[in-house]
């Protein structure tokens, strides 16, 4: 049987005529989309990608399910298989919705402002506007839950629209920002069941909140599974342990479906990259996870400047190449013409370099097969592959970070840009 909250009655104690107090007028949910989406829109034009595992663990990927090309690393690997093709999918889905909508701009955008990198920042524009809108939906169900106390709503608000980090991981495409969405709808069905004032079912507010934690659990970032066991102490408080059993079942059938058939797709096999992760991470099976928790610190360049091919070099395919910064590398959405994939350089690094993808026929099939080839060369130990390193003479462009100061023996500079770096690091991308 179905648990019944108590139900408190409040009097209603008449104020003397001339004491009544005015109420502030509730902060409209619009105005508060707009100071959400306005701060990371910015953000996500300007902020570069702190971290290198976002370039090669997601972009390349994405990159490549929509180019058929891009880099490669281990994790995707068929024998390890800890990333997920489905929450790249999911991405992908939204870019290619999106490029109908880029074209019919394009007449109104710089010319320089090239297809790929366009879809780049057109991406991250729109991970920053769901984020709004996943936010702007957990203020208004905080609104609704302290009316007419204004106090918590307001602080929600500054919380959510002046935070740093907020602003940072909107749009960032790494699955804790995807799971971090998630869980702002599920705390808003959450709050809005507990308020049991809103326009939705108790039932279908229980089905909502699960579905978000299975979603953020199963196809984002498995660790913030921890966070649903407060929520199901507090949903236990509203319905049986029965309820909440199926509900939970139904919701991982929904996510589980279509996942495992495209990870089975892709890798060749039936995989749950999540529980994979879990495994490696937590247990350690298939390798030491300590051995790529400490990748070194620093921005990407702060103006990547997108590669041009000068016209006549694009008879032959040319390679660009990065040597000690190459965690620096912004993803091949900034490399446009004829240009081959990104290769490596010999450098002081001495752990293992993401590889490539195998060269695809460019259907969609012929990247599932390229997806499904396996890298005998991939490991978990970190271990350097040298054959993944090309011959500095075979580069037609090296791009390198190097203080003003220095020289290449080598090289002749061709441009200079300014990059993010400390003051032993130099100050230009050459």
């Amino acid at each position: 049987m179905r648990r019944k909250a108590k139900t408190v009655s409040h009097e209603n104690k008449e104020e003397p005529a001339g004491q009544s107090q005015p109420q502030a007028a509730p902060i409209s949910g619009l105005l508060v989309f707009t100071v959400m989406f306005s701060c990371r829109l910015l953000g996500a034009l300007n902020v570069p990608i702190l971290d290198c595992d976002e370039v090669f663990n997601y972009w390349e990927p994405l990159h490549f399910s929509l180019f058929g090309r891009g880099s490669r690393t281990w994790e995707y690997s068929p024998r390890f298989a800890l990333r997920s093709y489905f929450y790249i999918f999911l991405h992908a889905a939204l870019v290619m919705a999106a490029e109908p909508f880029l074209h019919l701009l394009s007449p109104f955008l710089s010319k320089h402002l090239m297809r790929k990198k366009l879809l780049f920042y057109a991406l991250r524009a729109t991970l920053a506007c769901l984020s709004s809108v996943c936010d702007t939906k957990l203020f208004l169900s905080v609104r609704r839950l302290h009316h007419p106390n204004t106090f918590s709503s307001v602080t929600v608000m500054l919380f959510l629209s002046c935070s740093t980090g907020l602003v940072f991981a909107s749009s960032a495409l790494l699955p804790s920002s995807f799971a971090m969405c998630l869980i702002s709808l599920a705390s808003s069905s959450l709050a809005d069941l507990v308020n049991r004032e809103a326009l939705h079912s108790e039932s279908s507010l229980r089905d909502r909140t699960i579905l978000c934690m299975a979603i953020a659990a199963l196809a984002g970032w498995p660790f913030v599974a921890l966070l649903a066991l407060p929520m199901a102490i507090l949903l236990l408080h509203f319905f049986t342990f029965n309820e909440l059993i199926l509900s939970s079942i139904k919701a991982s059938l929904i996510v589980l479906t279509p996942m495992l058939l495209i990870e089975y797709l892709m890798y060749g096999k039936f995989v749950l990259p999540s529980l994979q992760i879990v495994l490696y991470n937590v247990l350690g099976v298939g390798g030491d996870s300590t051995l790529y928790g400490t990748e070194e610190s620093g921005a990407q360049g702060g103006e990547v400047a997108s590669v041009e091919v000068p016209p006549s070099l694009t008879s032959r395919p040319l390679k660009l190449c990065v040597g000690k910064e190459w965690y620096r590398f912004p993803s091949h959405f900034f490399v446009e013409g004829n240009w081959t994939s990104v290769r490596f350089i010999r450098s002081k690094f001495d752990g293992q370099l993401p590889g490539l993808f195998s060269e695809s026929s460019g259907s969609w099939w012929g990247r599932v097969e390229a997806a499904r080839r396996e890298d005998e060369t991939f490991n978990s130990r970190n271990v350097q592959d040298t054959s993944r390193l090309e011959r500095s003479e075979d580069c037609a462009l090296l791009v390198d970070m190097v203080a003003a100061h220095q020289q290449e023996e080598h090289y002749e500079v061709g441009r200079v840009e300014p990059a993010l770096g400390s003051p032993r690091e130099g100050g230009g991308v050459e």
